[in-house]
């Protein structure tokens, strides 16, 4: 599986890789607070800034659905740069820049440097990774990590040393406390390495630390599943090949030569990698995870998301690399696929998605900034929100003298804005929906009882100001 003594870098192959993390960081950092933060970068800036790490963990351990990792990483985060958008997301940009990195280092470990440069290469260009390399969310730091271990592991194998034993240890860890799916990853991995070698003491160092250092946790993780989140739904059968396609730049026409020469190297067994099982290996990392979550979402409760599956990308786009190699080793065949594939995915991110000329995120800020400048101080304001501190903190970013009246949801809630209404002797009030929208009976009770007299809509928010029906 491993080339066992790379060549040295040449010149012309440092100045690619020197040119690839270039591009990576420009589309990673280049603007990086220019769009608001939306519902779930907004929990984590909420979690990150409670008081201490001890209540981070038992806000986890009681409310979340994701363990503590990520969490108590950027509360110290937070305390240490700020709580910005650009402070907040600054870590899964370099967690980005990092896998472009390490993506490289692994697959040079088992293919050749050309692959190697093709693998970061996409992933530096790929709209999905790096859509989440500009999120404050745990998926960036979790693919860096998922490539830590491999490229770890594959060091550790070559000089079978107890130093990257232990550090390959730490990283299982690092997987497996920022995400459930991280946790998947890590034991995936170990019971792959265990099989391949037909022994559980050979690695018995990285093992040890592993669990040991995961059992504080357990008990939270099965306490955990018992309210998992309520918006993920039931997974289809081609939800895989939707987010195949979406790695693919959703490309139908990369989807389908990539699918060709796969099941050509399936069948024929033309691999033309440096060990068959390099295929195998990569072939696996690609389907077991969506295998493994299909199962538990069809028959335990539902886990299945795109965004989590990005512990599979790094296989899929290897994979995607060594394309021509399944079918040639012609130098301009190689050459013309990057071609293609940089191509679709150039015209999929400025030109399709159009990302950093259009909002790629909800407009909380945006929404939240035109009711700055829309209400007066004592005016009554209603929040439709999972938090009534998502309002809050663009309030307190824009300093405003604002302050939110109540959340609101279901019809029942229709007492809170009469209450207030007559406690304060108000004819008027505003309703701002950030990403939760109200139940159906509440809107139409609203309009009902009533009069709208504006509103303005933006991505994921709406800001209503409501009058007294004469």
């Amino acid at each position: 599986m491993m080339n066992e003594s790379p060549k040295k870098l040449s010149s012309k192959e440092k100045w690619i890789l020197f040119f690839i993390l270039i591009v990576a960081a420009f589309l990673r950092f280049y603007d990086l607070e220019s769009e608001s933060l939306w519902n779930d970068e907004l929990s984590t800036w909420k979690r990150a800034s409670l008081s201490n790490v001890s209540e981070t963990i038992q806000f986890s351990r009681k409310y979340d659905v994701h363990p503590a990792g990520y969490q108590v990483f950027m509360h110290v985060w937070v305390k240490t740069f700020g709580d910005s958008e650009k402070s907040l997301r600054t870590p899964s940009a370099i967690a980005g820049l990092f896998a472009v990195l390490l993506i490289f280092l692994f697959t040079r470990k088992i293919f050749t440097t050309q692959i190697a440069l093709a693998s970061s290469w996409f992933l530096a260009i790929s709209w999905f990774p790096l859509y989440y390399a500009r999120e404050a969310r745990s998926y960036s730091l979790l693919l860096m990590a998922a490539l830590l271990i491999v490229w770890i592991g594959e060091l550790y194998l070559k000089h079978k040393s107890k130093w990257y034993g232990i550090l390959l240890g730490f990283c299982l860890l690092l997987a497996a406390y920022l995400h459930y799916f991280g946790l998947l990853f890590a034991v995936g991995y170990m019971v792959f390495m265990i099989l391949r070698s037909a022994s559980i003491k050979a690695h018995i160092i990285p093992l040890s630390i592993f669990i040991i250092g995961y059992l504080p946790w357990l008990p939270y993780l099965f306490l955990q599943q018992g309210y998992g989140p309520i918006y993920i739904t039931l997974p289809s059968f081609f939800d895989f090949f939707r987010w195949i396609r979406l790695v693919l730049a959703n490309s139908n026409l990369v989807l389908l030569l990539f699918s060709l020469t796969f099941a050509f190297a399936v069948f024929k067994k033309n691999h033309a990698f440096q060990s068959p099982i390099s295929f195998w290996m990569l072939s696996l990392w690609l389907f077991l995870p969506w295998v493994i979550a299909y199962i538990i979402s069809a028959f335990l409760f539902p886990v299945l998301t795109f965004p989590n599956m990005i512990i599979a990308l790094p296989a899929m786009l290897i994979l995607l690399a060594a394309v021509p190699l399944m079918v040639s080793h012609s130098r301009v065949l190689f050459l013309g696929w990057i071609l293609i594939v940089t191509s679709f995915n150039i015209y999929d991110l400025f030109f399709d998605r159009q990302f950093f000329h259009s909002p790629q995120k909800q407009e909380i800020r945006e929404a939240v900034y035109h009711l700055n400048q829309e209400a007066n101080v004592d005016e009554l304001i209603f929040v439709t929100a999972w938090d009534i501190d998502y309002l809050n903190y663009y309030l307190n970013h824009f300093g405003s003298d604002l302050h939110a009246t109540s959340l609101i949801y279901e019809e029942s809630d229709l007492s809170k804005i009469k209450s207030a209404l007559e406690n304060e002797n108000h004819t008027q009030f505003w309703h701002i929906i950030l990403h939760r929208r109200p139940q159906d009976a509440l809107q139409v009770r609203l309009e009902e009882e009533f009069q709208r007299s504006q509103q303005k809509e933006f991505r994921g928010a709406k800001v209503s100001r409501y009058m007294m029906r004469k």
